[in-house]
């Protein structure tokens, strides 16, 4: 006996589970992630992930309009060097931060610890 129904492409399967992650998987998302900011006594790594998640998707981190950059193919040399300048600042700011521990306490070597390294930018 043969299977009746009829299959579904690769593609038609994709773009249902895509429909379901942009609407129930979206409202799922942003309950949990209310629900830990929420929580009295989940943990502050847990909190911060959340609240990072809800601030980037209400488009609290993008860019504002007095701080739009310039892609950098349209940038003149005197921009590339300040650009070049601010990133070496930032790799060296991330060097002295050490490697990445808990977000609650120093790593076992005695080095920064998580929040220390999320706070180098300020």
């Amino acid at each position: 006996m043969t299977d009746k129904r009829t299959a579904k492409s690769e593609s038609e399967v994709r773009e249902e589970l895509q429909l379901r992650i942009r609407t129930e998987g979206v409202q799922v998302a942003y309950d949990t992630a209310l629900g830990i900011c929420r929580d009295a006594e989940a943990p502050a790594p847990a909190k911060a992930t959340a609240l990072t998640a809800l601030f980037r998707v209400a488009g609290y981190f993008e860019k504002t309009e007095g701080s739009a950059t310039k892609d950098l193919s349209e940038m003149d040399a005197d921009e590339l060097a300040a650009v070049h300048a601010r990133l070496e600042r930032q790799l060296e700011a991330l060097e002295r931060a050490g490697p990445i521990g808990d977000a609650d306490g120093p790593d076992d070597d005695g080095g920064p610890d998580r929040a220390d390294r999320d706070n180098v930018f300020g």
